[in-house]
């Protein structure tokens, strides 16, 4: 469908008269009660709330456990996926499976070692594999 050059200027001289007659607030004139406070003031600092704290208006999106186990270091944790907004899963909504609990490791004392059925048996350390691209 064509659009005719001089009512789309006309219609573009109206968006423009109607844009420019908006009401803002300026020195000593009271902002609209009606507008959210969120509008009028800065947002919180960087990192705050740190990383892995949801949002105030989110405290209700949390992981569930499936079944609660005999043994409190199995089980697994399922992502809310009908209380998500987007594509994107936040890394504290990950779906987790753990068979002996969640590891305390110690990156110092960690060592990955490749052994068996290869040429030269390899140790690595956590500095050795963050040196790799």
């Amino acid at each position: 469908m064509k659009i005719a050059r001089r009512r789309l200027l006309r219609n573009g001289a109206f968006m423009a008269a109607a844009i420019g007659t908006g009401r803002t607030a300026t020195a000593g004139q009271e902002i609209d009660p009606a507008s959210p406070p969120w509008l009028h003031e800065q947002g919180a600092p960087v990192l705050s709330p740190p990383y892995g704290d949801p949002s105030p208006y989110e405290k209700s999106v949390i992981r569930r456990t499936r079944v609660v186990s005999a043994i409190p270091s199995v089980g697994s944790s399922l992502t809310p996926l009908q209380d998500l907004h987007g594509i994107i899963t936040p890394g504290g909504l990950h779906y987790e499976r753990h068979h002996a609990g969640v590891p305390a490791i110690d990156p110092a004392l960690h060592r990955l070692i490749v052994h068996g059925l290869v040429e030269r048996p390899l140790i690595f350390t956590v500095d050795d594999l963050l040196r790799f691209p």
